[in-house]
């Protein structure tokens, strides 16, 4: 399961920034590029031990887009 604080500080702590919610979009977040993208994917797959495939990956608009992967 992915806990939603903990998402946070992982994306707070990828992206440098503390202004991000679940449902903040990432063209909104002047530093989530492609390569954060795949920063952020690889440490939810790390600290949560989910599979994320290439094809979903490109799907995730949002924080609150992980959440599905941990059910």
């Amino acid at each position: 399961m992915i806990e939603k604080e903990k998402l946070l500080c992982i994306a707070k702590d990828i992206l440098g920034t503390e202004k991000i919610e679940m449902d903040t979009d990432m063209k909104d977040v002047g530093k989530w590029d492609s390569l954060a993208h795949v920063m952020l994917i690889a440490a939810v797959v790390e600290n949560f031990g989910v599979f994320i495939s290439v094809d979903d990956a490109a799907k995730i608009r949002c924080l609150g887009d992980f959440l599905k992967y941990g059910k």
